[in-house]
């Protein structure tokens, strides 16, 4: 799912992908995306529970964070694999 929110800084529109599509445009596995978002090395947010079941959401990723973590890696001059 892509969504998009408002910024809270600067009022600009946020874009959101679902973790799946954030790991495979990072070349790793979701679970690691999942990971990186739970230790906070990933900005990232959950949608609201279910409401039926009370699961918790999955996750989404701004693609502002996204391109974040593939720029630090495009400029890591030692980097073979993504560092994430």
């Amino acid at each position: 799912m892509s969504g998009s929110a408002t910024c809270d800084r600067c009022g600009q529109p946020i874009d959101w992908i679902t973790a799946s599509r954030a790991a495979s445009v990072l070349g790793v596995t979701e679970g690691r995306v999942r990971k990186l978002l739970a230790d906070g090395r990933l900005p990232g947010a959950t949608k609201s529970p279910d409401s039926a079941g009370g699961k918790p959401g999955s996750w989404q990723v701004p693609l502002t964070s996204l391109a974040a973590l593939i720029d630090s890696r495009q400029n890591d001059p030692t980097a073979t694999r993504p560092k994430v």
